[in-house]
């Protein structure tokens, strides 16, 4: 079997990638000023024993506009909840769960980076977007949109936070 020039830049790419990985895990200055550059998010950042646990929630809501105008009320995205006892070994909903909250985090982060027309195009905003467009709504509704709210726990007697609130967007 030979290997061809083709094969071996996608092992150096593959590679350098999983080296990248690693180092992406280590507190370092040096190491951080790479992942700034890091414009796909392609080099992950595991925090299994976070040194600053999260203290915020992130939700996402969606509501639909029906052809007169008329506007439904908000309706949290919520991630069916139903367990049984293989979901200590496989849990597909726990990865819908994470996504959505990925999504709104970095939607979040990109708000502060950017101005909400630029964001508009941004990956996080696309799939939150398809994720809204995709949810169960009334008949005949035409058009939908979507908000990020930020609550601080839910011991918290803090009011939650609209971070933001999407353009309504035909379906």
């Amino acid at each position: 079997m030979t290997t061809t020039i083709p094969d071996i830049v996608v092992i150096v790419i593959f590679c350098a990638w999983f080296i990248l990985s690693i180092l992406g895990q280590i507190r370092i200055d040096q190491v951080q000023k790479i992942r700034k550059k890091d414009l796909f998010s392609i080099i992950p950042q595991y925090n299994f024993f976070a040194p600053t646990p999260g203290t915020k929630d992130f939700h996402v809501l969606t509501r639909n506009k029906f052809p007169d105008g008329d506007l439904t009320g908000w309706k949290e995205v919520m991630i069916p909840k139903k367990r049984s006892w293989w979901n200590i070994v496989w849990n597909p909903y726990r990865r819908e769960k994470k996504a959505i909250f990925d999504l709104a985090t970095t939607l979040a982060k990109e708000l502060k980076a950017y101005n909400a027309e630029s964001v508009q195009i941004s990956m996080s905003y696309l799939a939150l977007l398809n994720y809204a467009s995709n949810m169960k709504r009334f008949p005949g509704t035409t058009h939908c949109q979507f908000m990020i709210m930020m609550t601080h726990g839910f011991f918290s007697g803090e009011q939650p936070i609209i971070l933001f609130t999407s353009n309504m967007h035909r379906i």
